[in-house]
C-alpha cells in the first residue's frame, strides 16, 4: 500500500495493515483502547495541518496523529495542532507526529510526541506489526498558550549541486539583480531555450547567499515556489477564490499567491504567456501598485472572516488571523507581503501554440527584464562543458567535428532565421551523440549530429518558407557543410510530420 493511501484512512489492503481497515482504526487499535477519539491524517505542508485539524478532523478528538511527509513539519504540528483542537474542542489534545521510515513502511515509524508521552510505548506493546518505534520529544503545549506559528525550513538548493552557471550577458544578470532590488514583480522576456527560468532559479540563490546585493534584509526561505500558468486559469488558481469543501460548502481557497506570501518564499509563473494574465491576475493589479485589495470571504456567509492581500513597509511577510480560513469566523484574515517577498515570472512571447500577451495596465506592473540569445563566442563558452563531458565517457570521439557542426548551426539560426531561438536545443546535441554512442554501437557520428539537431530544430524547420529554408540549406550543407546532403534529405523527409 502507497503509505499516502495508508495513512489518509483510506479503505486499501496491504502487508502491514489488515485488508479494507481504515488507517484511523489500525492506529486506535494499535494504542490498545478503542474507546479513544483518534483523528489522523497525512500532512505535505506545513500550511495544511490547520486546515487538516478542523475541516476534517474530529473535533472531539483526544489525540491528533499526524503523518509526516516531511521531517522538518513537526515542529509546527507540536505546537500548532494541540491549540486548534483545544480551541475547538474545549479538551487537550496529544499530538504525535509519526514520519514513515520508507515510503511503503507502515510498520517502523519515528513518533514526535510531548516529553513522558505515551503513545510510542502503546504502540510497542499493543501491536505486534509496529515493530521498530523511535521517538523524539517534543515540547508540551496548553490549549491556551498562544503559540508563534514559525516555520523555519532548512535551505534548499534549488538548481543541482554540480550545475553549470549559464551563460549569459553580465549585463542582463545585472539588470535582474537590480529589478528585483527596485521592484516587486519582475519579469524575464525572451525567446525559448535562453534559460530564463534557470537565470531566475540562480537569481534566487544568489539572493540566499548575498541578500544585500539584491536589496534584500535577509536571505529568502527555502525554495521558491514554481507554478507553470494554463490557459483555463482563472483567479481562484492564481490568487484565491471560492471553492466547495467536501461537505459541500463554500471556502475560500487561497491560491499560489497567497500560499508563497504565508509560506514566505517566492513565487516564480513559468511561462507565463500560456494563461491570459490580464484576466486571472484579478486584484493583484490593484495590489502590484500598491494598494491593498478585498480578495473575498473566508466562507458563504456575511458574517465570515474577510480576506485582503497587502503590501507591507516591513520586509518579511505576516498572515494576520489565519485560522479564520477554517473556523468561518468574523474579521479580516490579511496577508501582508513585505518588502523582501517577490513575484518573478518568464514570458515567451514566441510560443506559437498558446499565446496570452500582457495588456498595458498589468505590463506596467512589472520590471521587465530581456534576455536574448546569447552570440556565437558566448555559445562557444556554454558549449565547452558539455563537450567535455562528451570526451569523458566517448574519448574516441571526433569531439572537433561535433563543435563545428553545432556552433555552425547555431551561428546560421542567429544569423538567417527568424523567430530567434535561444541556444537550450543546440546544447543538448552533444548529449545526444553521448547516448547514442554508448548505446547504439556502431553508429555513424553524422548521423548522430543530425538526429540530435532534428529533435531540437525540426519543428522550427517544418515552419519556414521554402525560400528561407533553401537559404538556410545553401549554407548549412553546401557552403559550410555542416550537414551532408543525404542526412539534409533525411531531414527534409521528415519537416512534413512536424507541422
Amino acid at each position: 500500500m502507497e503509505i499516502a493511501e495508508a495513512l489518509a484512512g483510506r479503505d486499501k489492503a496491504a502487508t502491514s495493515v489488515p485488508a479494507m481497515v481504515p488507517f484511523s482504526q489500525y492506529l486506535t487499535e494499535a494504542l490498545g483502547d478503542p474507546e479513544e477519539i483518534v483523528y489522523t491524517t497525512r500532512v505535505g505542508k506545513s500550511s495544511t495541518v490547520a486546515s487538516r485539524a478542523v475541516q476534517k478532523g474530529n473535533k472531539n478528538a483526544s489525540i491528533f496523529v499526524v503523518v509526516l511527509a516531511d521531517t522538518t513539519l513537526q515542529h509546527q504540528v507540536a505546537a500548532e495542532a494541540p491549540n486548534i483542537i483545544g480551541a475547538k474542542s474545549g479538551r487537550k489534545a496529544v499530538v504525535a507526529a509519526i514520519v514513515p521510515h520508507e515510503a511503503r513502511d507502515v510498520d517502523a515509524w519515528t513518533v514526535y510526541e510531548p516529553a513522558g508521552g505515551t503513545i510510542a510505548d502503546r504502540l510497542r506493546e499493543n501491536h505486534d506489526q509496529v515493530e521498530r518505534v523511535e521517538v523524539v520529544p517534543t515540547a508540551d503545549t496548553d490549549a491556551d498558550t498562544e503559540v508563534e506559528l514559525e516555520f523555519d525550513p532548512p535551505p534548499v538548493v534549488v538548481l543541482p549541486a554540480d550545475h553549470e552557471r549559464l551563460v549569459v550577458d553580465e549585463r542582463i544578470r545585472r539588470m535582474l539583480r537590480l529589478a528585483i532590488a527596485s521592484s516587486r514583480a519582475v519579469m524575464l522576456i525572451g525567446p525559448p531555450g535562453t534559460g530564463k527560468t534557470t537565470l531566475l532559479l540562480e537569481a534566487f540563490q544568489d539572493a540566499q547567499e548575498d541578500p544585500g546585493a539584491y536589496g534584500l534584509a535577509a536571505a529568502p526561505k527555502g525554495t521558491p515556489l514554481v507554478v507553470t500558468p494554463e490557459e483555463g486559469w482563472t483567479s481562484r488558481e492564481l490568487v484565491g477564490g471560492e471553492t466547495v469543501d467536501d461537505q459541500g460548502h463554500l471556502r475560500f481557497k487561497p491560491g499560489y499567491v497567497l500560499d508563497a506570501v504565508r509560506d514566505k518564499t517566492w513565487l516564480i509563473l513559468d511561462e507565463a504567456n500560456r494563461a491570459d494574465m490580464d484576466r486571472i491576475f484579478g486584484g493583484l493589479l490593484t495590489f502590484l501598485s500598491g494598494r491593498a485589495v478585498t480578495l473575498g470571504r473566508a466562507a458563504g456567509t456575511s458574517d465570515a472572516a474577510t480576506i485582503r492581500l497587502e503590501p507591507s513597509d516591513e520586509a518579511d511577510n505576516e498572515v494576520v488571523n489565519p485560522e479564520g480560513l477554517v473556523d468561518g469566523a468574523g474579521g479580516e484574515i490579511v496577508y501582508r507581503a513585505g518588502r523582501d517577498w517577490k513575484l518573478l515570472g518568464t514570458y515567451n512571447a514566441l510560443d506559437a501554440h498558446r499565446v496570452f500577451r500582457f495588456g498595458q495596465a498589468l505590463g506596467r506592473r512589472f520590471a521587465r527584464v530581456p534576455v536574448p540569445a546569447i552570440d556565437t563566442g558566448q555559445f562557444h563558452e556554454a558549449l565547452a562543458p558539455r563537450l567535455d563531458q562528451l570526451t569523458e565517457g566517448q574519448p574516441n570521439v571526433n569531439v572537433d567535428r561535433v563543435q563545428e557542426v553545432v556552433e555552425g548551426l547555431y551561428a546560421a539560426h542567429l544569423g538567417l532565421l527568424q523567430p530567434v531561438v535561444g541556444p537550450a536545443l543546440f546544447l543538448a546535441v552533444p548529449g545526444y551523440v553521448s547516448s547514442g554512442l554508448a548505446l547504439g554501437g556502431d553508429v555513424d557520428l553524422e548521423q548522430l549530429l543530425l538526429e540530435g539537431y532534428l529533435l531540437g530544430a525540426g519543428p522550427l524547420l517544418a515552419q519556414l518558407e521554402p525560400k528561407t529554408l533553401d537559404t538556410f540549406k545553401a549554407r548549412v550543407v553546401t557552403a559550410e557543410q555542416l550537414i551532408g546532403e543525404g542526412q539534409w534529405e533525411f531531414l527534409e523527409s521528415l519537416l512534413s510530420t512536424l507541422t
